[in-house]
């Protein structure tokens, strides 16, 4: 009886975890792989940017070296964002060589014309362009363009597919200082599927309960300031529930 018991409970406890991690995934763009086997996925981007190998977490979403962790932030948190940014780099491009690529941001929460923050060199893990800090003093949404392509913007629906463009990570861990830092993953679309590979570091000022992204709405009352910085940002994006 104590078996037949215990093997209920099994199963039942089985059924409520595969429904918590379908709604933990609820949120998510899914990435999809890279039609060309030769570039780094997601976390092959964060060992680029952080040391060690990445593996996913128990949700699936996350990602962790046994240091440091990469959070997946929700996919409606990521279009808005209101932090002053402390510093961005570029980590990875595997299209360097269809075209530069610019980073930036366009102002407010919606139209507004797009503010270049650096211009890629070099080409997969050899890129360089980097950022100083910036204010954009108020809210903004991060964009890239890729030469004189359309600009992919962190709000659907600024991009003319109306596809999410970004995946955004928190990374935590030891030896990060005191800044929030973040990992960008862009789709700029010129090369499908959305595998969000396209990569930039971008920090903001650290501390606070309201350190991470949130939409516009979610700032209403909020003061300070908080962190944005990230080990890399990706060109990659798409507006796809689980």
């Amino acid at each position: 009886m104590l078996g037949r018991i215990g093997h209920v409970w099994t199963t039942a406890s089985m059924a409520v975890l595969l429904f918590a991690a379908a709604q933990v995934r609820a949120g998510f763009s899914p990435i999809q792989p890279s039609n060309n086997p030769g570039e780094l996925n997601i976390p092959q981007v964060l060992g680029l940017a952080y040391g060690g190998t990445f593996t996913p977490a128990a949700n699936g979403v996350d990602f962790t070296n046994g240091t440091v962790t990469a959070t997946r932030v929700d996919d409606n948190a990521d279009r808005v964002f209101n932090q002053p940014i402390v510093s961005s780099k570029a980590v990875y491009d595997p299209d360097a060589s269809t075209g530069s690529l610019t980073f930036g941001y366009l102002p407010g929460s919606t139209g507004g014309t797009f503010t270049p923050l650096f211009a890629e060199t070099g080409s997969m893990a050899n890129v360089t362009g980097s950022s100083g800090a910036v204010n954009p003093a108020g809210p903004y949404r991060f964009a890239i363009r890729r030469g004189t392509n359309a600009i992919a913007s962190s709000a659907d629906s600024d991009n003319a597919d109306g596809l999410d463009r970004l995946v955004t990570y928190k990374i935590n861990g030891p030896g990060l200082g005191s800044t929030q830092n973040w990992l960008l993953g862009f789709e700029d679309g010129a090369h499908p599927p959305f595998d969000y590979n396209d990569a930039i570091a971008v920090q903001t000022p650290g501390g606070g309960a309201a350190a991470i992204p949130l939409p516009l709405a979610a700032w209403t009352g909020l003061s300070g300031l908080f962190g944005l910085g990230a080990a890399g940002v990706t060109r990659r994006f798409r507006r796809a529930v689980q």
